[in-house]
């Protein structure tokens, strides 16, 4: 199963148009990953052209299906009560490395284009709860 489409077309800042539909069994309540591409990568000691990294700009969930596209929208996100012993009731944050911040340049363009690669990432089972599941796994990932 083809699992890799494009941007087709950007409706607002909340919904766009993926090239996979129900011919690409895509179905609502799917969860896409719209990605892009870093600038090319050098060795600093070689200088050899080591390629490009995917960056994944958004997660979308499948909100309509067509026969050869599907409208993807932004989830709606939970905002948590702060409590006294943490920034809030269900905060979890990445550990940071130790690196120096002079060396850090990763890309901060999440801008998303027509053209960006849109990847089928996961396919919800038959009983799980397409918002509920969806909102928790992009919050936990965007954290």
């Amino acid at each position: 199963m083809n699992n890799q489409f494009r941007v087709v077309k950007i409706i607002d800042d909340t919904s766009l148009i993926i090239n996979g539909g129900s011919d690409n069994n895509v179905e609502v309540g799917d969860l896409m990953e719209i990605h892009g591409k870093s600038e090319t990568i050098f060795d600093p000691l070689t200088k050899e052209d080591l390629g490009k990294f995917d960056i994944v700009k958004d997660k979308l969930k499948v909100a309509k299906v067509y026969e050869k596209m599907c409208i993807c929208e932004t989830t709606y996100v939970s905002t948590y009560l702060p409590t006294l012993l943490s920034n809030s009731l269900f905060s979890t944050k990445q550990k940071k490395m130790n690196v120096e911040p002079t060396d850090i340049s990763g890309t901060s363009d999440k801008t998303i284009r027509i053209g960006d690669e849109a990847i089928l990432i996961k396919k919800l089972t038959d009983g799980e709860s397409t918002n509920d599941k969806l909102v928790e796994e992009i919050n936990q990932n965007e954290q």
